[in-house]
């Protein structure tokens, strides 16, 4: 049963393996989305009950990763290819990987209701980390900024090499208080297992180094 549902936003659903169509229950993505117009959310396999902050019944919705430390590995490539829509206000050729909190694309992902008030949890603490950005249409740099309530954000002008033509490996570490997001070598090992060694070593600090940045969000 696939129920859709504009009440509070639009409502989630499964998608087609190419991720540009509705599915009526989860199938593998085929790692390839057409251009940056078609967006895909990642969420875990279990299904939201009382305790997710805002869920519908028989809608498709999932819990995330919680916890303040945790790892996300992933393997991609950025080439360029125009928007083929109405664009809707989008930026064309501007692919993107990045964060919310679970609960705010649940529910309608920025804005406020039909009394004006806000209806995702970005007024009251919630926040979005944009990993790796392309701001620009057909841009070669990609960002990485912090986002929280009041748009306060924290950023700064270095920059990572939007991958065209190639994959790049890159990783994003949450460990309290802080995020960690890395290029890594083409020949770092996607195993199933992370050692704690391994995580330090991704998460080292150089402040010597001319390819790391240390910025905090405003306040």
């Amino acid at each position: 049963m696939l129920t859709v549902d504009s009440a509070f936003g639009n409502s989630l659903s499964f998608v087609t393996p190419a991720g540009n169509l509705v599915a009526p229950e989860s199938e593998p993505f085929d790692g390839t989305l057409d251009t940056s117009e078609y967006e895909i959310a990642v969420f875990s396999d279990k299904q939201c009950d009382i305790n997710c902050p805002y869920w519908r019944p028989n809608a498709t919705s999932h819990y995330a990763w919680s916890g303040s430390s945790k790892a996300f590995l992933i393997e991609f490539q950025m080439d360029h290819y125009q928007n083929r829509g109405s664009d809707y206000g989008l930026i064309s050729d501007a692919p993107a990987w990045w964060f919310l909190n679970a609960a705010i694309p649940r529910i309608l992902q920025y804005g406020n209701d039909r009394n004006n008030i806000p209806c995702s949890c970005w007024s009251t603490g919630c926040g979005e980390f944009d990993a790796f950005e392309v701001l620009g249409n057909g841009e070669e740099r990609a960002k990485s900024t912090l986002h929280r309530q009041g748009n306060l954000e924290g950023g700064d002008s270095n920059y990572f090499k939007r991958p065209v033509g190639t994959t790049l490996k890159f990783a994003v570490i949450w460990h309290y208080p802080h995020i960690t997001a890395r290029v890594l070598g083409d020949d770092f090992d996607f195993a199933n297992v992370l050692t704690e060694d391994q995580v330090e070593d991704l998460v080292a600090y150089d402040p010597d180094s001319w390819v790391h940045s240390l910025f905090p969000i405003g306040d």
